[in-house]
C-alpha cells in the first residue's frame, strides 16, 4: 500500500531518512528506504523549482522583497508544503531492529514513512529520550499499557483482515507458526514486565490496566496522579484517528465511545481458527488470569475455556 505524505513530511524527514540508509539493515527494509528516498530526491527538486518559481513571481531580479511580498511568498509555499504526494512503497518496519543509532527526532519526523509498533521492551528501553526537542527533563517516565488477550487479538486480528495492505496483516497476522508465536510471546513478554517478574523498563514504570481504566473512574484518577497530570474525562468519549480508529467500529463511535463494545471483541472471531490458535497457550491464560481476573467476563472463560483444555493438565 502506498504512502501517502505531505511535501512538508518529506522535507522534515529527508535528513533523518539519510541517517537511517547509513546504518546496517536487513536487506528488505534497506532496499524500501532507499525507493523512499529516491522519490523524496524527485519531490524535493520539483519543489525546489516551485519555490523558485514563487520568487521569481513576486520578486523579479532588482525588486525590494518587503513584508507584505514576503508573507505572500509564504502563504504559497507553505500551500505547496501541503501538497500529498504518494510513494509505491509500504511502511518499512523498523520495530524488530535492534542498534538503530537514531534521535528521539529521527523517530518522530520518521513516524509517516517507518513502523516501531509492536516491538520489544529491551527497543523500548534504549529508545533515546525526546529532550533535544523539548528542553530538559526533571523526570521521565515509562508507561506500559495492557489489554486483555482475548479482545486485543481479537480486535488486531479483525483490523487485519479488514485492511489486509497495513502492516499488521504483512507482519503479526500472515499465517503460519513463526508469526503466531512472534505475537504470543511479544504480549506474555509484556504481560511479565506489567506484573513484575521482569524489570526491563524500570522500577518506575507506571503500569496501566487497560481493562480497568476503561471501566474504573477511581482508576484512572489514580493514573493521572501518576502521570502528575490534572483529572478530567472530558475526552474519554473521544476516538482518536491514529490506527484507523476503532479496529471495529472506525470512527462511528466519536464522541460517544462507550458504546463501543470493547470487552465482548473475542466474541465476533470465538470460533475463527486462527484466533483459537492464538489462544491455545497455557502460560497466556494464567498470565491473563491473574492480570485481568476480574474484569474479563466469565462468559469468555467458559465460552474459550475449551480452547486450553488440557494446557494445564
Amino acid at each position: 500500500m502506498p504512502i501517502s505524505v505531505t511535501m512538508k513530511q518529506i522535507v522534515d524527514a529527508r535528513d533523518s531518512l539519510l541517517t537511517i540508509s547509513q546504518q546496517r539493515l536487513p536487506i528488505k527494509p534497506a532496499y524500501a528506504i532507499s525507493k523512499i528516498i529516491r522519490k523524496a530526491n524527485v519531490e524535493l527538486e520539483t519543489l525546489t523549482q516551485v519555490r523558485q518559481g514563487v520568487i521569481t513571481r513576486y520578486a523579479p531580479q532588482g525588486t525590494e522583497i518587503t513584508p507584505e511580498i514576503n508573507q505572500a511568498i509564504m502563504a504559497e509555499l507553505n500551500d505547496a508544503l501541503d501538497i500529498v504526494v504518494e510513494i509505491p512503497v509500504n511502511k518499512v518496519d523498523l520495530s524488530g531492529i535492534t542498534g538503530l543509532e537514531i534521535s528521539a527526532r529521527d523517530i518522530i519526523v520518521l513516524e509517516p514513512f517507518c513502523d516501531f509498533e509492536d516491538t520489544t521492551l529491551e527497543i523500548v528501553r534504549d529508545w533515546p529520550t525526546i529532550e533535544p526537542i523539548t528542553g530538559a527533563w526533571t523526570r521521565k517516565r515509562r508507561v506500559l499499557i495492557l489489554r486483555d488477550p482475548f479482545n486485543l487479538f481479537a480486535s488486531r486480528l479483525h483490523l487485519a483482515r479488514q485492511r489486509p495492505h497495513v502492516k499488521l496483516s504483512q507482519g503479526l497476522f500472515q499465517r503460519g507458526a513463526e508469526v503466531t508465536r512472534r505475537l504470543l510471546d511479544l504480549w506474555k513478554t509484556h504481560a511479565r514486565e506489567f506484573l513484575g517478574h521482569t524489570h526491563v523498563l524500570g522500577e518506575e514504570t507506571i503500569r496501566i490496566n487497560y481493562n480497568r481504566w476503561n471501566t474504573e473512574v477511581g482508576y484512572r484518577k489514580t493514573v493521572s496522579e501518576q502521570l502528575g497530570r490534572p483529572f478530567h474525562d472530558r475526552e474519554k468519549e473521544t476516538v482518536p484517528p491514529f490506527g484507523y480508529g476503532s479496529s471495529f467500529d472506525g470512527m462511528r463511535c466519536d464522541q460517544n465511545a462507550s458504546r463501543m463494545k470493547v470487552f465482548a471483541r473475542w466474541e465476533e472471531l470465538q470460533d475463527d481458527t486462527d484466533y483459537r490458535a492464538l489462544l491455545a497457550d497455557g502460560e497466556l491464560w494464567e498470565l491473563a488470569t491473574e492480570i485481568f481476573g476480574e474484569t474479563i467476563s466469565p462468559v469468555v472463560h467458559s465460552d474459550l475455556a475449551v480452547v486450553n483444555s488440557g494446557l494445564r493438565d
